[in-house]
Protein backbone atom coordinates (compact mmCIF):
# COMPACT_ATOMS: atom_id res chain seq x y z
CA UNK A 1 0.00 0.00 0.00
CA UNK A 2 1.37 3.41 -0.95
CA UNK A 3 1.58 5.80 1.95
CA UNK A 4 -0.12 9.19 2.04
CA UNK A 5 1.59 12.34 3.18
CA UNK A 6 0.80 15.90 4.10
CA UNK A 7 1.11 18.27 1.11
CA UNK A 8 4.81 19.16 0.89
CA UNK A 9 5.02 21.14 -2.32
CA UNK A 10 1.56 22.23 -3.55
CA UNK A 11 3.03 23.94 -6.60
CA UNK A 12 4.45 20.64 -7.82
CA UNK A 13 1.02 19.18 -8.52
CA UNK A 14 -1.54 21.99 -8.28
CA UNK A 15 -1.63 22.63 -12.02
CA UNK A 16 -1.92 19.01 -13.04
CA UNK A 17 -4.60 18.37 -10.41
CA UNK A 18 -6.64 21.28 -11.74
CA UNK A 19 -6.46 19.86 -15.27
CA UNK A 20 -7.92 16.52 -14.18
CA UNK A 21 -11.63 16.12 -15.02
CA UNK A 22 -14.39 13.54 -15.51
CA UNK A 23 -16.66 12.72 -18.45
CA UNK A 24 -19.77 10.60 -18.86
CA UNK A 25 -19.45 8.69 -22.12
CA UNK A 26 -21.96 6.44 -23.87
CA UNK A 27 -21.55 3.55 -26.30
CA UNK A 28 -21.27 5.87 -29.29
CA UNK A 29 -18.61 8.06 -27.69
CA UNK A 30 -20.90 10.99 -26.94
CA UNK A 31 -19.55 12.64 -23.82
CA UNK A 32 -20.64 15.23 -21.30
CA UNK A 33 -18.87 16.69 -18.31
CA UNK A 34 -19.43 15.05 -14.95
CA UNK A 35 -18.66 17.67 -12.28
CA UNK A 36 -16.38 16.39 -9.53
CA UNK A 37 -17.71 18.73 -6.83
CA UNK A 38 -21.03 17.04 -6.12
CA UNK A 39 -23.19 18.73 -8.76
CA UNK A 40 -25.43 16.29 -10.65
CA UNK A 41 -25.22 15.39 -14.32
CA UNK A 42 -27.52 12.86 -16.04
CA UNK A 43 -28.67 11.54 -12.71
CA UNK A 44 -25.12 10.92 -11.40
CA UNK A 45 -23.27 12.80 -8.69
CA UNK A 46 -19.50 12.59 -8.26
CA UNK A 47 -16.95 13.83 -5.76
CA UNK A 48 -13.20 13.63 -6.25
CA UNK A 49 -10.80 13.41 -3.33
CA UNK A 50 -7.06 13.85 -3.91
CA UNK A 51 -4.39 12.76 -1.42
CA UNK A 52 -0.64 13.36 -1.86
CA UNK A 53 1.66 10.37 -1.58
CA UNK A 54 4.91 10.18 0.33
CA UNK A 55 8.05 11.09 -1.67
CA UNK A 56 9.25 8.42 -4.09
CA UNK A 57 12.59 8.29 -5.91
CA UNK A 58 12.31 9.76 -9.39
CA UNK A 59 8.78 11.12 -8.85
CA UNK A 60 8.16 14.88 -8.65
CA UNK A 61 4.73 14.38 -7.07
CA UNK A 62 2.38 11.46 -6.55
CA UNK A 63 -1.36 11.65 -5.91
CA UNK A 64 -3.91 9.05 -4.90
CA UNK A 65 -7.31 9.97 -6.34
CA UNK A 66 -10.68 8.60 -5.23
CA UNK A 67 -13.87 9.31 -7.16
CA UNK A 68 -17.17 8.49 -5.42
CA UNK A 69 -20.17 8.27 -7.74
CA UNK A 70 -23.80 8.13 -6.55
CA UNK A 71 -26.57 7.25 -8.99
CA UNK A 72 -29.82 9.11 -8.31
CA UNK A 73 -31.54 8.12 -11.56
CA UNK A 74 -30.99 4.88 -13.48
CA UNK A 75 -28.84 5.21 -16.59
CA UNK A 76 -28.05 2.41 -19.05
CA UNK A 77 -24.90 2.11 -21.14
CA UNK A 78 -22.80 4.84 -19.57
CA UNK A 79 -19.13 4.81 -18.61
CA UNK A 80 -16.93 7.26 -16.74
CA UNK A 81 -13.80 8.61 -18.35
CA UNK A 82 -10.97 10.27 -16.42
CA UNK A 83 -9.17 12.82 -18.58
CA UNK A 84 -5.78 14.35 -17.84
CA UNK A 85 -4.87 16.96 -20.51
CA UNK A 86 -1.15 17.38 -21.14
CA UNK A 87 0.47 20.80 -20.97
CA UNK A 88 1.45 20.72 -24.66
CA UNK A 89 1.32 18.46 -27.70
CA UNK A 90 2.35 14.93 -26.80
CA UNK A 91 5.74 13.72 -28.04
CA UNK A 92 5.49 10.15 -26.77
CA UNK A 93 3.15 7.70 -25.05
CA UNK A 94 3.77 4.45 -23.25
CA UNK A 95 1.54 1.62 -22.02
CA UNK A 96 3.86 -1.13 -20.73
CA UNK A 97 3.74 -4.23 -22.89
CA UNK A 98 1.52 -2.55 -25.46
CA UNK A 99 2.51 0.92 -26.71
CA UNK A 100 5.96 2.49 -26.92
CA UNK A 101 6.18 5.83 -28.67
CA UNK A 102 5.07 5.62 -32.29
CA UNK A 103 4.84 1.86 -31.69
CA UNK A 104 5.19 0.90 -35.36
CA UNK A 105 7.38 2.42 -38.01
CA UNK A 106 6.24 3.23 -41.54
CA UNK A 107 8.43 0.48 -42.98
CA UNK A 108 7.12 -2.31 -40.74
CA UNK A 109 5.99 -5.39 -42.65
CA UNK A 110 3.45 -6.26 -39.96
CA UNK A 111 0.52 -4.07 -39.02
CA UNK A 112 -0.49 -3.43 -35.43
CA UNK A 113 -1.57 -0.25 -33.60
CA UNK A 114 0.50 2.75 -34.66
CA UNK A 115 0.42 6.12 -32.90
CA UNK A 116 0.21 9.08 -35.27
CA UNK A 117 1.73 12.31 -33.97
CA UNK A 118 1.60 14.26 -37.23
CA UNK A 119 -2.13 13.72 -37.86
CA UNK A 120 -1.58 11.56 -40.94
CA UNK A 121 -3.01 8.04 -40.59
CA UNK A 122 -1.70 5.71 -43.30
CA UNK A 123 -3.90 2.67 -42.60
CA UNK A 124 -6.78 1.41 -40.46
CA UNK A 125 -4.45 0.57 -37.59
CA UNK A 126 -2.95 4.08 -37.42
CA UNK A 127 -4.53 6.78 -35.25
CA UNK A 128 -3.71 9.74 -33.02
CA UNK A 129 -6.02 8.36 -30.31
CA UNK A 130 -6.13 4.89 -28.83
CA UNK A 131 -7.95 3.19 -25.96
CA UNK A 132 -7.30 -0.38 -24.77
CA UNK A 133 -8.52 -2.87 -22.20
CA UNK A 134 -6.16 -2.79 -19.25
CA UNK A 135 -5.60 -6.55 -19.42
CA UNK A 136 -3.67 -6.08 -22.66
CA UNK A 137 -0.90 -4.29 -20.72
CA UNK A 138 1.74 -5.68 -18.38
CA UNK A 139 0.89 -2.98 -15.81
CA UNK A 140 -2.14 -0.74 -15.59
CA UNK A 141 -0.52 2.60 -16.34
CA UNK A 142 -0.48 5.05 -19.25
CA UNK A 143 2.36 7.57 -19.47
CA UNK A 144 2.60 10.68 -21.65
CA UNK A 145 5.44 13.05 -22.47
CA UNK A 146 5.56 16.57 -23.87
CA UNK A 147 8.66 18.62 -24.61
CA UNK A 148 8.75 19.84 -21.01
CA UNK A 149 6.83 17.36 -18.83
CA UNK A 150 5.79 13.79 -18.15
CA UNK A 151 2.72 12.51 -16.31
CA UNK A 152 1.15 9.10 -15.70
CA UNK A 153 -2.20 7.63 -14.68
CA UNK A 154 -2.34 4.17 -13.09
CA UNK A 155 -5.25 2.07 -11.89
CA UNK A 156 -6.21 -1.50 -11.01
CA UNK A 157 -7.42 -4.08 -13.50
CA UNK A 158 -10.89 -4.23 -11.98
CA UNK A 159 -13.03 -1.39 -10.66
CA UNK A 160 -16.48 -1.35 -9.06
CA UNK A 161 -17.99 -0.98 -12.57
CA UNK A 162 -15.95 -3.70 -14.30
CA UNK A 163 -12.73 -4.06 -16.27
CA UNK A 164 -10.69 -0.84 -16.43
CA UNK A 165 -9.19 0.71 -19.55
CA UNK A 166 -6.24 2.90 -20.58
CA UNK A 167 -6.02 5.42 -23.39
CA UNK A 168 -4.54 8.60 -24.80
CA UNK A 169 -4.89 11.21 -27.54
CA UNK A 170 -2.17 13.08 -29.41
CA UNK A 171 -2.25 16.41 -31.26
CA UNK A 172 -3.88 19.62 -30.07
CA UNK A 173 -6.01 17.76 -27.51
CA UNK A 174 -3.20 15.62 -26.13
CA UNK A 175 -4.30 13.82 -22.96
CA UNK A 176 -4.19 10.61 -20.94
CA UNK A 177 -7.36 8.61 -20.31
CA UNK A 178 -8.73 6.06 -17.88
CA UNK A 179 -11.99 4.35 -18.83
CA UNK A 180 -14.37 2.79 -16.29
CA UNK A 181 -15.28 0.34 -17.76
CA UNK A 182 -12.83 -0.30 -20.62
CA UNK A 183 -13.16 0.83 -24.23
CA UNK A 184 -11.12 -0.30 -27.27
CA UNK A 185 -11.05 2.49 -29.83
CA UNK A 186 -10.94 3.53 -32.63
CA UNK A 187 -10.73 -0.17 -33.58
CA UNK A 188 -9.93 -3.41 -31.82
CA UNK A 189 -6.63 -5.08 -32.67
CA UNK A 190 -7.07 -8.84 -33.02
CA UNK A 191 -3.65 -9.81 -34.33
CA UNK A 192 -4.41 -9.42 -38.03
CA UNK A 193 -4.03 -6.68 -40.61
CA UNK A 194 -7.80 -6.20 -40.64
CA UNK A 195 -8.93 -4.73 -37.30
CA UNK A 196 -12.21 -5.57 -35.60
CA UNK A 197 -14.87 -2.99 -34.69
CA UNK A 198 -14.41 -1.02 -31.45
CA UNK A 199 -15.09 -2.98 -28.27
CA UNK A 200 -16.99 -0.70 -25.89
CA UNK A 201 -17.90 -1.77 -22.38
CA UNK A 202 -20.43 0.32 -20.48
CA UNK A 203 -22.23 0.14 -17.17
CA UNK A 204 -25.96 0.08 -16.42
CA UNK A 205 -26.42 2.34 -13.40
CA UNK A 206 -29.23 1.66 -10.92
CA UNK A 207 -30.76 4.28 -8.69
CA UNK A 208 -29.14 4.21 -5.28
CA UNK A 209 -25.97 2.57 -6.57
CA UNK A 210 -22.64 3.87 -5.26
CA UNK A 211 -19.37 3.25 -7.10
CA UNK A 212 -15.85 4.17 -5.97
CA UNK A 213 -13.09 4.54 -8.59
CA UNK A 214 -9.46 4.80 -7.51
CA UNK A 215 -6.33 5.66 -9.44
CA UNK A 216 -2.86 7.15 -9.05
CA UNK A 217 -1.46 10.24 -10.76
CA UNK A 218 2.29 10.77 -11.09
CA UNK A 219 4.09 13.97 -12.04
CA UNK A 220 7.51 13.04 -13.44
CA UNK A 221 10.57 14.77 -14.87
CA UNK A 222 10.53 15.05 -18.69
CA UNK A 223 13.28 12.46 -19.03
CA UNK A 224 12.58 9.65 -21.56
CA UNK A 225 13.21 7.10 -18.83
CA UNK A 226 10.98 8.68 -16.20
CA UNK A 227 8.69 5.65 -16.56
CA UNK A 228 11.18 3.61 -14.53
CA UNK A 229 10.18 5.28 -11.24
CA UNK A 230 6.49 4.59 -11.88
CA UNK A 231 7.02 0.94 -12.77
CA UNK A 232 9.20 0.33 -9.73
CA UNK A 233 6.53 1.92 -7.53
CA UNK A 234 3.84 -0.30 -9.06
CA UNK A 235 6.06 -3.38 -8.78
CA UNK A 236 6.53 -2.76 -5.08
CA UNK A 237 2.83 -2.11 -4.53
CA UNK A 238 1.89 -5.31 -6.31
CA UNK A 239 4.44 -7.36 -4.34
CA UNK A 240 2.81 -6.20 -1.12
CA UNK A 241 -0.76 -6.68 -2.34
CA UNK A 242 -0.22 -9.97 -4.17
CA UNK A 243 2.44 -12.05 -2.38
CA UNK A 244 3.92 -14.96 -4.28
CA UNK A 245 2.08 -18.19 -3.52
CA UNK A 246 3.81 -20.95 -5.52
CA UNK A 247 2.13 -24.33 -5.73
CA UNK A 248 5.48 -26.13 -5.79
CA UNK A 249 8.83 -25.34 -4.22
CA UNK A 250 11.71 -23.91 -6.23
CA UNK A 251 13.50 -27.27 -6.09
CA UNK A 252 10.42 -29.14 -7.31
CA UNK A 253 9.86 -26.58 -10.06
CA UNK A 254 13.45 -26.90 -11.26
CA UNK A 255 13.19 -30.69 -11.25
CA UNK A 256 9.99 -30.61 -13.30
CA UNK A 257 11.45 -28.13 -15.80
CA UNK A 258 14.62 -30.18 -16.29
CA UNK A 259 12.59 -33.38 -16.64
CA UNK A 260 10.32 -31.76 -19.23
CA UNK A 261 13.22 -30.38 -21.25
CA UNK A 262 14.95 -33.74 -21.37
CA UNK A 263 11.99 -36.07 -21.84
CA UNK A 264 9.74 -34.03 -24.12
CA UNK A 265 11.86 -31.42 -25.90
CA UNK A 266 15.25 -33.07 -26.39
CA UNK A 267 15.87 -34.86 -29.69
CA UNK A 268 18.96 -37.11 -29.65
CA UNK A 269 19.40 -36.80 -33.39
CA UNK A 270 20.71 -34.23 -34.15
CA UNK A 271 20.93 -32.97 -30.54
CA UNK A 272 18.37 -30.14 -30.24
CA UNK A 273 15.68 -28.82 -27.91
CA UNK A 274 12.57 -28.43 -30.03
CA UNK A 275 10.48 -25.39 -29.22
CA UNK A 276 7.02 -26.89 -28.89
CA UNK A 277 5.88 -30.44 -28.31
CA UNK A 278 2.35 -31.84 -28.20
CA UNK A 279 0.91 -33.40 -25.06
CA UNK A 280 -0.53 -36.42 -26.87
CA UNK A 281 2.26 -38.79 -27.96
CA UNK A 282 2.50 -42.07 -29.82
CA UNK A 283 3.83 -45.27 -28.31
CA UNK A 284 7.23 -44.03 -29.46
CA UNK A 285 7.21 -40.86 -27.41
CA UNK A 286 10.14 -39.39 -29.34
CA UNK A 287 8.32 -39.66 -32.67
CA UNK A 288 7.05 -36.36 -34.07
CA UNK A 289 3.29 -35.82 -33.95
CA UNK A 290 0.90 -33.07 -35.03
CA UNK A 291 1.50 -30.12 -32.76
CA UNK A 292 5.27 -30.51 -32.50
CA UNK A 293 7.43 -27.78 -33.97
CA UNK A 294 10.66 -29.49 -34.81
CA UNK A 295 12.72 -26.33 -34.76
CA UNK A 296 15.15 -24.61 -32.39
CA UNK A 297 16.28 -21.00 -32.28
CA UNK A 298 19.80 -20.76 -30.88
CA UNK A 299 18.58 -18.13 -28.40
CA UNK A 300 15.24 -16.54 -27.52
CA UNK A 301 12.68 -19.34 -26.96
CA UNK A 302 15.07 -22.31 -26.77
CA UNK A 303 18.63 -23.11 -27.73
CA UNK A 304 21.68 -22.13 -25.69
CA UNK A 305 19.82 -20.56 -22.75
CA UNK A 306 17.71 -23.68 -22.16
CA UNK A 307 20.70 -25.95 -22.71
CA UNK A 308 22.74 -23.96 -20.17
CA UNK A 309 19.96 -24.36 -17.61
CA UNK A 310 19.78 -28.11 -18.24
CA UNK A 311 23.58 -28.40 -18.07
CA UNK A 312 23.71 -26.53 -14.76
CA UNK A 313 20.97 -28.67 -13.27
CA UNK A 314 22.57 -31.88 -14.54
CA UNK A 315 25.99 -31.01 -13.15
CA UNK A 316 24.57 -29.87 -9.81
CA UNK A 317 22.55 -33.05 -9.33
CA UNK A 318 25.05 -35.35 -11.08
CA UNK A 319 22.36 -36.43 -13.56
CA UNK A 320 24.31 -37.77 -16.51
CA UNK A 321 21.52 -37.93 -19.11
CA UNK A 322 20.67 -34.25 -18.52
CA UNK A 323 24.30 -33.22 -18.79
CA UNK A 324 24.86 -35.27 -21.94
CA UNK A 325 21.74 -33.82 -23.57
CA UNK A 326 22.73 -30.23 -22.78
CA UNK A 327 26.25 -30.75 -24.14
CA UNK A 328 24.81 -32.28 -27.31
CA UNK A 329 22.58 -29.24 -27.85
CA UNK A 330 25.45 -26.80 -27.31
CA UNK A 331 27.63 -28.86 -29.66
CA UNK A 332 24.90 -28.63 -32.30
CA UNK A 333 24.63 -24.86 -31.89
CA UNK A 334 28.43 -24.45 -31.98
CA UNK A 335 28.44 -26.34 -35.27
CA UNK A 336 25.74 -24.12 -36.77
CA UNK A 337 27.91 -21.22 -37.91
CA UNK A 338 26.87 -19.16 -40.90
CA UNK A 339 29.44 -18.32 -43.61
CA UNK A 340 29.90 -14.87 -42.06
CA UNK A 341 31.04 -16.41 -38.74
CA UNK A 342 27.88 -15.79 -36.73
CA UNK A 343 25.57 -18.45 -35.41
CA UNK A 344 22.64 -19.12 -37.66
CA UNK A 345 19.43 -18.09 -35.93
CA UNK A 346 17.39 -21.29 -36.24
CA UNK A 347 17.75 -25.02 -36.78
CA UNK A 348 14.96 -27.06 -38.37
CA UNK A 349 14.69 -30.38 -40.13
CA UNK A 350 15.26 -28.42 -43.35
CA UNK A 351 18.60 -27.15 -42.07
CA UNK A 352 19.98 -23.90 -40.66
CA UNK A 353 18.64 -20.45 -41.52
CA UNK A 354 18.30 -16.99 -40.02
CA UNK A 355 14.90 -17.44 -38.38
CA UNK A 356 11.72 -15.39 -38.51
CA UNK A 357 13.21 -12.20 -39.92
CA UNK A 358 11.65 -11.76 -43.34
CA UNK A 359 14.47 -13.51 -45.22
CA UNK A 360 16.00 -16.90 -44.50
CA UNK A 361 19.53 -15.47 -44.58
CA UNK A 362 18.87 -12.60 -42.14
CA UNK A 363 20.00 -13.16 -38.56
CA UNK A 364 18.62 -11.24 -35.57
CA UNK A 365 21.24 -9.73 -33.25
CA UNK A 366 19.39 -10.49 -30.02
CA UNK A 367 19.06 -14.18 -30.85
CA UNK A 368 22.73 -14.84 -31.61
CA UNK A 369 24.00 -12.52 -28.86
CA UNK A 370 21.96 -14.52 -26.36
CA UNK A 371 23.31 -17.78 -27.75
CA UNK A 372 26.87 -16.46 -27.43
CA UNK A 373 26.28 -15.27 -23.87
CA UNK A 374 24.88 -18.58 -22.62
CA UNK A 375 27.50 -20.60 -24.45
CA UNK A 376 30.08 -18.42 -22.66
CA UNK A 377 28.46 -19.18 -19.32
CA UNK A 378 28.40 -22.89 -20.08
CA UNK A 379 32.04 -22.85 -21.19
CA UNK A 380 33.06 -21.01 -18.02
CA UNK A 381 31.20 -23.42 -15.70
CA UNK A 382 32.66 -26.43 -17.50
CA UNK A 383 36.16 -24.92 -17.41
CA UNK A 384 35.85 -24.55 -13.64
CA UNK A 385 35.25 -28.30 -13.49
CA UNK A 386 38.33 -28.93 -15.62
CA UNK A 387 36.27 -29.79 -18.72
CA UNK A 388 36.99 -28.05 -22.02
CA UNK A 389 34.84 -27.80 -25.12
CA UNK A 390 37.02 -26.47 -27.95
CA UNK A 391 34.15 -26.21 -30.43
CA UNK A 392 32.26 -23.91 -28.04
CA UNK A 393 35.26 -21.64 -27.61
CA UNK A 394 35.83 -21.49 -31.35
CA UNK A 395 32.17 -20.58 -31.92
CA UNK A 396 32.26 -17.88 -29.25
CA UNK A 397 35.36 -16.31 -30.77
CA UNK A 398 33.88 -16.51 -34.26
CA UNK A 399 30.75 -14.66 -33.17
CA UNK A 400 32.70 -11.95 -31.37
CA UNK A 401 34.96 -11.46 -34.39
CA UNK A 402 31.95 -11.16 -36.65
CA UNK A 403 30.03 -8.68 -34.52
CA UNK A 404 33.06 -6.41 -34.21
CA UNK A 405 33.46 -6.42 -37.99
CA UNK A 406 29.91 -5.11 -38.39
CA UNK A 407 30.03 -2.61 -35.54
CA UNK A 408 29.42 0.92 -36.79
CA UNK A 409 31.79 3.80 -36.21
CA UNK A 410 29.51 5.34 -33.58
CA UNK A 411 29.53 2.07 -31.61
CA UNK A 412 26.14 0.71 -32.70
CA UNK A 413 25.60 -2.95 -33.52
CA UNK A 414 23.22 -3.88 -36.38
CA UNK A 415 19.83 -5.41 -35.58
CA UNK A 416 19.94 -7.76 -38.58
CA UNK A 417 22.83 -9.12 -40.61
CA UNK A 418 23.05 -11.30 -43.70
CA UNK A 419 24.33 -14.68 -42.54
CA UNK A 420 26.12 -15.33 -45.80
CA UNK A 421 27.81 -12.00 -46.41
CA UNK A 422 27.87 -10.53 -42.89
CA UNK A 423 26.50 -7.25 -44.22
CA UNK A 424 24.12 -5.31 -41.93
CA UNK A 425 20.52 -5.42 -43.12
CA UNK A 426 18.94 -3.16 -40.49
CA UNK A 427 20.06 -0.77 -37.75
CA UNK A 428 16.56 -0.12 -36.40
CA UNK A 429 15.70 -0.73 -32.77
CA UNK A 430 17.82 -1.90 -29.87
CA UNK A 431 18.33 -5.58 -30.73
CA UNK A 432 22.12 -5.19 -30.74
CA UNK A 433 22.34 -3.90 -27.18
CA UNK A 434 22.86 -7.38 -25.72
CA UNK A 435 26.26 -7.49 -27.40
CA UNK A 436 27.38 -4.99 -24.74
CA UNK A 437 26.88 -7.59 -22.04
CA UNK A 438 28.41 -10.32 -24.19
CA UNK A 439 31.62 -8.40 -24.89
CA UNK A 440 31.80 -7.48 -21.22
CA UNK A 441 31.35 -11.11 -20.20
CA UNK A 442 34.40 -12.01 -22.27
CA UNK A 443 36.64 -10.88 -19.40
CA UNK A 444 35.37 -13.85 -17.38
CA UNK A 445 36.90 -16.23 -19.92
CA UNK A 446 40.65 -15.54 -19.61
CA UNK A 447 41.42 -19.04 -20.87
CA UNK A 448 39.88 -17.99 -24.20
CA UNK A 449 41.22 -14.42 -24.47
CA UNK A 450 44.78 -14.24 -23.23
CA UNK A 451 46.57 -12.36 -25.98
CA UNK A 452 46.68 -8.78 -27.15
CA UNK A 453 44.19 -9.36 -29.95
CA UNK A 454 41.63 -10.55 -27.41
CA UNK A 455 42.35 -7.54 -25.24
CA UNK A 456 41.55 -5.31 -28.20
CA UNK A 457 38.27 -7.18 -28.70
CA UNK A 458 37.28 -6.48 -25.10
CA UNK A 459 38.43 -2.86 -25.29
CA UNK A 460 36.37 -2.23 -28.40
CA UNK A 461 33.43 -3.80 -26.59
CA UNK A 462 33.90 -1.19 -23.88
CA UNK A 463 33.95 1.57 -26.47
CA UNK A 464 30.72 0.17 -27.94
CA UNK A 465 29.10 0.17 -24.52
CA UNK A 466 30.00 3.80 -23.93
CA UNK A 467 28.94 4.92 -27.40
CA UNK A 468 25.58 3.17 -27.24
CA UNK A 469 24.76 4.54 -23.81
CA UNK A 470 25.67 8.18 -24.52
CA UNK A 471 22.01 9.34 -24.31
CA UNK A 472 21.50 7.43 -21.06
CA UNK A 473 24.57 7.64 -18.90
CA UNK A 474 27.62 9.73 -18.07
CA UNK A 475 30.14 9.29 -20.84
CA UNK A 476 33.55 7.81 -20.02
CA UNK A 477 36.10 8.68 -22.69
CA UNK A 478 38.70 6.07 -23.58
CA UNK A 479 41.57 7.13 -25.87
CA UNK A 480 43.19 4.40 -27.91
CA UNK A 481 46.70 5.51 -28.71
CA UNK A 482 47.37 2.80 -31.26
CA UNK A 483 48.78 -0.67 -31.42
CA UNK A 484 52.39 0.37 -30.87
CA UNK A 485 51.57 2.23 -27.67
CA UNK A 486 49.46 -0.68 -26.40
CA UNK A 487 52.26 -3.16 -27.08
CA UNK A 488 54.69 -0.96 -25.18
CA UNK A 489 52.41 -0.75 -22.13
CA UNK A 490 50.55 -4.05 -22.41
CA UNK A 491 50.89 -5.10 -18.77
CA UNK A 492 49.50 -1.87 -17.33
CA UNK A 493 46.91 -1.46 -20.07
CA UNK A 494 45.51 -4.93 -19.49
CA UNK A 495 44.78 -4.30 -15.82
CA UNK A 496 43.40 -0.83 -16.49
CA UNK A 497 41.19 -2.14 -19.25
CA UNK A 498 39.88 -5.03 -17.22
CA UNK A 499 39.05 -2.90 -14.20
CA UNK A 500 37.40 -0.14 -16.20
CA UNK A 501 35.37 -2.62 -18.21
CA UNK A 502 34.26 -4.56 -15.14
CA UNK A 503 33.26 -1.35 -13.36
CA UNK A 504 31.40 -0.03 -16.40
CA UNK A 505 29.51 -3.25 -17.10
CA UNK A 506 28.55 -3.66 -13.43
CA UNK A 507 27.32 -0.08 -13.21
CA UNK A 508 25.33 -0.04 -16.44
CA UNK A 509 23.88 -3.57 -16.39
CA UNK A 510 23.71 -4.49 -12.67
CA UNK A 511 25.68 -7.64 -13.51
CA UNK A 512 28.30 -8.50 -10.88
CA UNK A 513 31.46 -9.71 -12.59
CA UNK A 514 34.28 -11.58 -10.80
CA UNK A 515 37.61 -9.85 -10.27
CA UNK A 516 40.20 -11.18 -12.68
CA UNK A 517 43.51 -12.08 -11.05
CA UNK A 518 45.31 -9.99 -13.68
CA UNK A 519 43.74 -6.89 -12.14
CA UNK A 520 45.41 -7.66 -8.83
CA UNK A 521 48.87 -8.28 -10.25
CA UNK A 522 49.01 -5.01 -12.19
CA UNK A 523 49.38 -1.42 -10.96
CA UNK A 524 46.32 0.09 -9.29
CA UNK A 525 43.75 1.93 -11.39
CA UNK A 526 44.13 5.67 -11.00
Amino acid sequence: MLELAEPRDPAAHATVEERLHLLLIDRDGTAQTLPDDGRRAAGLQARMMVHPLLPMPGVVAGLEVEVSVICHQSQDGVGIQVVLPLDDDATRFMIPGLVYGENRGDNSRLRYPRVVFDGVATDSLSSDRWAFRIDRSSHGVVIGWTASSCVALATDEQSSVGLSGLGFSAGRDSCLLLNFPAREEPVTYVGQDAPAPPEVLTHDWKAGEIAVLRFLLFVLPPDPHAYDAVLRTLYQRDRERHPVNPWVSVDDGAALAAHGLHRWHFRHDPGVLVETTAFHRLADEAAAVTGDREAMHVGWVSGAASAHALLTYGRTGDIGPYTDAAIAVLDTIAGGLAPCGSFWGQWSRAGWDGGWNGHRDWIHARTVAEATLFMMRSARSEHELGIEHPSWLQAIGSNLDQVLRTQRGDGAFPALINGRTGEPQSWAGAAGLLWILVTGAAITLPHIYSNLRAALVILFGTIALVALLIPLFTVMVFIVAGAAAMLAAAACAEALMLRKLRWTVERETDVALPIDEREIKRPALA
